[in-house]
């Protein structure tokens, strides 16, 4: 609309769109070939790519159009002087915006890395079609916009008169016209005891206890089949590689896990097993079965807050999953997202009592959860003491069959120098698990 204004011409929009369509249709593919589903965040990408990508269209439109009436109709000296001038200087512009959104390309989050990638696909296509798609386009078509352009004063006058108009429109229609019913839904604070969807718009600000209640309710499946890569690197920086298997599955409100271990051999078959029960007031069971002892012995409550097999994680942050545990908590809201640069939520966790607390073997959790998919991505948690015990991060996140799913976490423990990598891959949740893997019988036959 802006361009067809100011070169009075329907064909300047026309061919303004040209490269920024490329640069979107790019765009949304590559979104496909990395997984990325469209979401709240990734639907912006589209709307930055054409506020930035634009301006090399205009400018390129704009020059040409002078030239052409300054260099009388002499097409090669009108491609000569744009590109030793114009072209030159839009380079330098093309390499200042790709280099500032690119350094987002290597951020550890993951929904700021996209963003970071995207933008650079998009800047750098629409740079490019705009230096070689559409002055071949204009060459070849020869529009009128281009050649009937003779530089008078009118048509500058014209110009200027264009943009009050559109100054006056766009500000009239800032104060006139109404919010939509969306946008002022989105602002109201969510009901007492509403459970909010994992893809809804994120309002500026929510209570503790939606908060908790949007990370819980994210789809994450009826069931699922993944394998698991645990990196356990001390201080030193020697590794070990511990490769799993876990199947998940719902029945009701009920979550059973098991995790079976596939190498090495030292640790082969070994397995975990968990039910996880929706009330309060009832222990979750968990099973740990050791091949070397072939028995299969129980963890009780008061042994949740224990390392699992070496790793930085607890049996509670094992059978948690990402999840936050409403039982053993009291919740508090530290920073909304506009509070932060990041634009995530900072949530802290302060167990209910001593006794949970020793169990646990945490006095005080910050979370930080990511308002695009309600994902738990970061958190610190500390010891007994209040001294900072370790880290978590989750450096990848994707959609996977369409929801949303951490797919590497790294933990590093303050006290020890230890840090664990959890790699997730070949993760499937269309596939039944079958409903006999959930046993100790099960557990004692290892992974089928």
């Amino acid at each position: 609309m802006v361009s067809t204004l100011l070169f009075r011409s329907a064909w300047a929009g026309v061919y303004t769109l040209v490269p920024v369509a490329g640069a979107i249709l790019l765009v949304y593919a590559a979104m496909v070939v990395m997984n990325l589903g469209l979401g709240v965040g990734t639907s912006m990408f589209a709307a930055v790519a054409l506020g930035l990508g634009v301006d090399f269209s205009i400018h390129t439109l704009e020059r040409f159009r002078v030239l052409y009436a300054s260099e009388n109709g002499d097409w090669n000296r009108v491609f000569d002087d744009f590109y030793k001038t114009t072209g030159r200087a839009l380079f330098f512009n093309f390499l200042a915006i790709a280099c500032g959104f690119g350094v987002l390309i290597s951020s550890k989050v993951a929904s700021l890395n996209n963003f970071g990638m995207m933008i650079v696909i998009a800047i750098t296509t629409s740079f490019f079609a705009s230096m070689t798609l559409l002055p071949a386009m204009i060459r070849t078509f020869h529009p009128g916009f281009i050649t009937s352009y003779d530089g008078n004063k009118s048509a500058a006058a014209f110009h200027w008169r264009t943009l009050l108009v559109l100054a006056i429109v766009l500000v009239a229609a800032f104060f006139f016209i109404p919010p939509t019913a969306s946008a002022q839904e989105a602002a109201e604070p969510a009901a007492e005891g509403e459970i909010l969807p994992a893809e809804s718009p994120a309002p500026m600000s929510l209570s503790a206890m939606d908060l908790v209640q949007r990370v819980n309710t994210v789809n994450d499946g009826e069931f699922v089949t993944r394998n698991l890569s645990m990196q356990l690197i001390n201080r030193r920086g020697k590794e070990r590689v511990r490769d799993t298997v876990i199947y998940r599955k719902y029945y009701g409100e009920e979550m059973r896990t098991i995790v079976f271990y596939l190498s090495p051999t030292n640790v082969r078959n070994t397995s975990f097993l968990t039910w996880d029960y929706p009330e309060a007031d009832i222990d979750d069971d968990q099973w740990l079965y050791l091949p070397a002892l072939r028995k299969v012995r129980r963890i009780s409550s008061a042994d949740r807050g224990d390392y699992f097999m070496g790793t930085d994680f607890t049996y509670e942050d094992i059978k948690l999953d990402g999840k936050l545990s409403e039982s053993d908590y009291n919740f508090e809201v530290l920073q909304a997202p506009s509070d932060r640069t990041d634009g995530f939520y900072k949530l802290a966790a302060v167990p209910r009592d001593r006794e949970t607390a020793r169990e646990l073997g945490y006095s005080h959790i910050e979370f930080v959860v990511d308002p695009l998919n309600w994902l738990v991505v970061g958190g610190e948690f500390s010891d007994l003491k209040g001294n900072l015990l370790k880290t978590l991060s989750v450096t990848e996140s994707a959609q996977v069959d369409g929801i949303w799913t951490r797919q590497r976490i790294e933990v590093s423990n303050h006290k020890t120098g230890h840090r664990t990598i959890f790699s997730f891959s070949d993760i499937d949740y269309t596939t039944a698990v079958d409903d006999g893997l959930f046993s100790k019988r099960a557990m004692e036959r290892g992974a089928p």
